[in-house]
């Protein structure tokens, strides 16, 4: 098929997850929810207070190249158009700060307000919300 991509070379190499993450209670939640959209308010209200949990250590935890590597690689050579951003699943805001360097970000979303009490309100609007019911406007 023309234009599609079928290998890019990692840019970071690649950590094979173990065995031990396949049924992380988050993957299996992530993963019922986009394979069978088995989503409800009582699915989201129990994922935002696991998040509400570990946003304290967030931050530091998961602020590194490796992590971040990704994003950049997708700015850079994934054919992100020009415009405004939204970004879903914000956190702590950790790739909002590295998305606001290079674009403007209309809003940082998450499901957990204890996430985003640790995000930095200066790089974007920060939204507390559902990513499957957006309160924004096309």
């Amino acid at each position: 098929m023309a234009g599609t991509v079928t290998h890019l070379d990692p840019v970071v190499p690649y950590r094979e997850l173990g065995a031990h993450n396949v049924d992380h209670p988050m993957r299996v939640v992530t993963r019922e929810a986009a394979e069978h959209n088995d989503w409800s308010p009582e699915k989201a209200s129990n994922v935002s207070a696991v998040f509400d949990e570990l946003a304290p250590d967030w931050h530091h935890s998961h602020n590194d190249p490796e992590r971040t590597a990704s994003l950049v690689d997708a700015l850079e050579r994934g054919g992100v158009r020009d415009g405004r951003l939204v970004e879903l699943g914000c956190g702590t805001g950790v790739g909002t700060a590295l998305l606001a360097s290079r674009r403007e970000v209309s809003a940082a979303v998450d499901l957990s307000p204890g996430m985003l009490a640790e995000a930095d309100a200066s790089c974007a609007p920060l939204v507390r919300a559902d990513a499957s019911t957006l309160p924004l406007p096309d």
